[in-house]
C-alpha cells in the first residue's frame, strides 16, 4: 500500500526575468545542470541557470514533438511528422544529419529519448516493443512486447540505468538496463512525469506529487495546482508556464 507523506515546503514565488520572446512557450524543460528550455512550437531557446538567453533551435519546416535534455551536451530532439531524431550540442547546433526512422523501419514511434549507452531509445507502436538503436543506427536491446495497458504511452525517460514507460492516466512500466521488465508504477499521472534523484514527480488530481521509487511513497508538494501549461523542477526550483508565460517558486525545503 502506498503512504502519503506531506512535507512542509516553502516558497519564494515570482516571475523569472526572461524576455518577451519566450513569453508564448508551450513545453518547458529543465537540465541538471540548471540551464531551463522553452519550447514554442518549432523554435527551442535555450537559458542559463540565470535565465539570459544562451543559444536557440530554429525548425522552420517542421513541429517539435518531443525534447530529451537529460544530457545537456546532446539534446534529443523528435519530430514525429517527420519520422527523424536531430542532436544538438550545448549551443543547440545539430550533431551530424537528422536520423530517419522510417530509413530504420520504424514508422510508428510515439515516444523516443536518449541512452547513456550511446544512441537513443523508442517505443515502436506496431511491435508494442522498446527498442535501443545504437550510434550507427542498428537496432539492439528490445523489451517484451508491451500489452499491459490498451491505447500508446506517450513518454519514454531513461534515469538511474532504468527505463520508464508512462501511459498517462494508467502507470508507468519500469525495466531495467538490459531491456527487462521490472514492475508498474500505479501512478496515473496526466500531463507528464519528471524524474529527478530517486523520485518520480508529477500533477495527480490538482497537486503535484513525489513518488519515492526506493521506498513507495507518496508525497505531497503542491497542493490545489492551478492550471498548469507545463512544468520542470530542479532541487533548486519549479518552474512553469501558465497562459505561455514562465514563473517560478523556489524550494525551501523538498524530499530531494
Amino acid at each position: 500500500m502506498t503512504h502519503l507523506l506531506i512535507y512542509a515546503i516553502g516558497f519564494i514565488a515570482g516571475m523569472l526575468p526572461v524576455n518577451d520572446a519566450a513569453q508564448n512557450a508551450d513545453k518547458v524543460f529543465c537540465d541538471h545542470l540548471n540551464n531551463v528550455y522553452l519550447l514554442e512550437s518549432n523554435r527551442l531557446v535555450k537559458y542559463n541557470a540565470d535565465m539570459e538567453l544562451y543559444a536557440a533551435y530554429d525548425c522552420q519546416e517542421q513541429m517539435i514533438t518531443s525534447v530529451d535534455v537529460s544530457d545537456p551536451l546532446r539534446i534529443l530532439v523528435y519530430f514525429a511528422s517527420a519520422g527523424e531524431i536531430v542532436f544538438l550540442d550545448k549551443q543547440m547546433s545539430p550533431i551530424g544529419d537528422p536520423v530517419s526512422l522510417d530509413q530504420l523501419g520504424y514508422y510508428d514511434v510515439t515516444a523516443a529519448c536518449s541512452a547513456s549507452r550511446g544512441g537513443f531509445w523508442l517505443f515502436d507502436s506496431r511491435s508494442r516493443q522498446i527498442v535501443h538503436i545504437d550510434q550507427y543506427g542498428e537496432p539492439g536491446l528490445t523489451t517484451p512486447v508491451v500489452d499491459q495497458f490498451s491505447g500508446l504511452p506517450e513518454q519514454l525517460k531513461e534515469h538511474n540505468s532504468k527505463l520508464y514507460l508512462g501511459f498517462p492516466g494508467k502507470a508507468v512500466l519500469v525495466f531495467n538496463a538490459m531491456g527487462a521488465y521490472q514492475k508498474t508504477l500505479p501512478f496515473p499521472y496526466r500531463q507528464k512525469f519528471v524524474l529527478i534523484d530517486n523520485f518520480l514527480v508529477s500533477l495527480k488530481d490538482r497537486s503535484l506529487m513525489a513518488y519515492n521509487l526506493n521506498l513507495a511513497l507518496e508525497s505531497l508538494l503542491v497542493s490545489e495546482v492551478d492550471a498548469w501549461d507545463d512544468y520542470c523542477l530542479n532541487k533548486e526550483n519549479l518552474l512553469y508556464l501558465k497562459d505561455g508565460k514562465l514563473k517560478f517558486r523556489q524550494w525551501e525545503n523538498t524530499p530531494f
